[in-house]
């Protein structure tokens, strides 16, 4: 990430003139995403309060585009002159506005057609609008590709860029509502954990005392048929005699 350095410059502080020099070579900075750093500085404050002239303004109008703002943003004021965007500044927001398009449209295959608005690109220009797509995935600043047989640009996931007061505020509830959520569906997790295993206690606990039923019945058939046994064993055996036979002849 690109980090701006304006309190000091070659062991002394910068001037206002070098800092607006500096301000305009950051949109050109093809590694600067980020501009918030840039647009909270206590020197360039210092300044926007200072200044309030066309110069000046132009500058700080199109940092807070890149910052905030879209292709489309530009487009709609660009009439009135607000911002200072030439070649290497125009291909810059063209990424940027990828990188806003793939948050607002919120798919991750999205057809040319959805897109050449969006990124300031003619309609049917597949070469300038696969050039941006390229632009932000050697820059790091999506993970993706294209398929240019279906002209579908294909995104994995993509850097976030600077969000507004006003829309972190919105993002905070939003994330507090979630995890609001979130604690509530853990609650009836943990719940219905504790129900499950108090179930399975119970269960458990109604089996072993059948188990010891069953063992003692068990015990009580074994020591009652060994007792059987031993008293058949100890009766005494009789003896058989056999008689003998006579066998009278007469003449």
């Amino acid at each position: 990430m690109f980090f701006i350095r304006i309190c000091v410059t070659m062991g002394r502080q910068m001037t206002d003139d070098e800092i607006l020099v500096f301000l305009y070579d950051s949109l050109k900075n093809p590694e600067n995403v980020h501009f918030m750093p840039i647009i909270n500085d206590r020197r360039v404050k210092e300044c926007r309060v200072k200044y309030n002239n066309d110069k000046w303004s132009m500058v700080f109008d199109t940092l807070e585009l890149f910052a905030f703002g879209t292709w489309e943003d530009y487009v709609r004021g660009r009439s009135d002159g607000r911002y200072l965007i030439l070649n290497e500044e125009a291909f810059n927001l063209k990424i940027l506005s990828l990188m806003s398009a793939r948050k607002e449209l919120n798919i991750g295959a999205i057809p040319y057609d959805m897109l050449y608005e969006k990124i300031g690109v003619e309609v049917g220009n597949t070469w300038d609008l696969e050039q941006i797509v390229i632009g932000a995935i050697q820059r790091g600043l999506m993970a993706g590709y294209i398929d240019q047989e279906t002209k579908t640009v294909f995104i994995r996931n993509i850097v976030s860029r600077d969000v507004k007061l006003s829309e972190a505020e919105k993002l905070a509830e939003q994330a507090k509502s979630w995890c609001e959520k979130i604690d509530i569906k853990l609650d009836k997790m943990m719940t219905d954990d504790k129900q499950r295993k108090k179930k399975e206690l119970a269960m458990a606990k109604h089996e072993s005392e059948h188990q010891i039923k069953l063992n003692r019945v068990f015990n009580y058939v074994k020591a009652d048929m060994i007792a059987h046994a031993g008293s058949s064993q100890s009766q005494p055996k009789t003896k058989k005699t056999k008689q003998k036979s006579t066998t009278m002849m007469t003449t």
